[in-house]
């Protein structure tokens, strides 16, 4: 009998090595993880979702520009060499003919607010007294002529005929020269002849401002459609009369602003704003005043912006001299049915919501208007409606 190989017939294998086993376990586990993860993320998903109700909102959209403001201004000079006084604050509101300041010969010389407006009577009406008297001058030397006989010349056309109505005028010229010298004694009358040299008075009512930047006849209202983009640089330095300094013959001491005859002109770029049309109102934002203002004149630049002019029918009610500023305008204001951005989703090129219907939700279409990043104004929907949301 042959003995059978028992090593030969009964071939065992190896078992598996530890290290197998560890890289079939780690597999296992990534994939429980991930199994876990999608599990949780759907969970938490679930968990966030809640249900807001639509309500009634309003979205506005802006952005800072630069600004420039196109006014009417008069600008205000001294007549002779002296030194300068000011009767008022900067920024005073001024009526026509109003003493504004003067102009001494000696520094440190003032007048009293009586003795300036006493002074200014008794000067309007010796040049009112000037005034009659050379026109009285000037009907005498006609009667002279019409009485003398002589040939008169033919562009003054005189004849015979004319002599009761000169007559008449010579009669009223008196009787006001009468009238202003009898003003002139019972006045008090102020001699400052000895140190003051000019009245400086309000040529229009407006604004005073001691401040200026030699822009004032550049950039006026009708200037608008010669503005350029370089003119909304930040180049106009703001120069200051100071009360009680030497000024010279043709200095500028100040100036009259408009209050009622201003342009705000404004960069903006159509690619954000949207492009401006005329007569759009707008917003923007003065020393924390909000203020309409409407679209009267459109420049279109060369770089694709846009200078937008508005009419800002008042100055602020604290006014500012500076012509060029940074302004937070509002180029857009939307109200309508309003939701959290969350709730609206796209699909296939339209948007849509999930509407509540019971215990369950159903898809509606809308229309986007307008979004802010937290909220949208959408159609489609009621006020009051309960909508699903992340």
């Amino acid at each position: 009998m042959k003995l059978l190989n028992i090593n030969q017939t009964f071939q065992f294998k190896p078992a598996r090595s530890p290290k197998s086993f560890k890289w079939l376990r780690l597999l296992l586990l990534i994939l429980i993880g991930v199994l876990l993860i999608e599990a949780g993320w759907l969970l938490v998903t679930d968990l966030s979702n809640k249900t807001v109700i639509a309500n009634w909102s309003t979205i506005e959209k802006g952005c800072w520009v630069d600004a420039l403001f196109l006014r009417k201004e008069t600008v205000i000079r001294a007549n002779q060499d002296g030194y300068f006084y000011c009767r008022h604050q900067n920024g005073t509101m001024v009526p026509k003919s109003d003493i504004v300041g003067y102009l001494t010969a000696d520094q440190g010389k003032k007048y009293s607010e009586s003795d300036l407006v006493k002074y200014k009577v008794q000067n309007s009406l010796l040049n009112e007294k000037n005034r009659l008297e050379y026109h009285l001058q000037q009907v005498v030397s006609r009667l002279n002529e019409l009485n003398s006989g002589k040939e008169v010349s033919r562009k003054q056309l005189l004849t015979k005929s004319d002599l009761p109505q000169l007559k008449a005028e010579q009669e009223s010229i008196l009787a006001d020269l009468d009238r202003i010298n009898r003003q002139l004694t019972e006045s008090d009358i102020v001699d400052l002849e000895d140190g003051l040299l000019e009245l400086i008075t309000a040529t229009e009512s407006g604004f005073l401002t001691l401040e200026y930047d030699g822009y004032e006849s550049k950039l006026q209202p009708d200037d608008f459609q010669k503005l350029k983009f370089n003119d909304f640089l930040p180049k106009y330095q703001l120069q200051k009369v100071a009360v009680g300094s030497r000024v010279k013959s043709g200095a500028i001491v100040g100036k009259i602003v408009d209050p009622f005859h201003q342009i705000v002109a404004v960069v903006v770029d159509p690619r954000q704003t949207g492009i401006p049309k005329k007569a759009e109102q707008w917003e923007i934002k003065i020393k924390n005043n909000w203020r309409k203002i409407s679209i009267i004149d459109i420049i279109t630049l060369s770089s694709d912006k846009m200078i937008v002019g508005f009419n800002l029918q008042e100055l602020e009610p604290e006014f500012s001299a500076n012509r060029y500023r940074k302004l937070f305008l509002i180029y857009r204001r939307i109200a309508g049915v309003s939701v959290p951005v969350q709730a609206v989703y796209r699909k296939k090129g339209q948007y849509f919501v999930k509407v509540a219907k019971g215990n369950s939700f159903f898809e509606r279409e809308i229309n986007l208007l307008e979004s802010d990043g937290q909220n949208a104004i959408i159609e489609g929907i009621n006020v009051g409606t309960a909508v699903k949301s992340r």
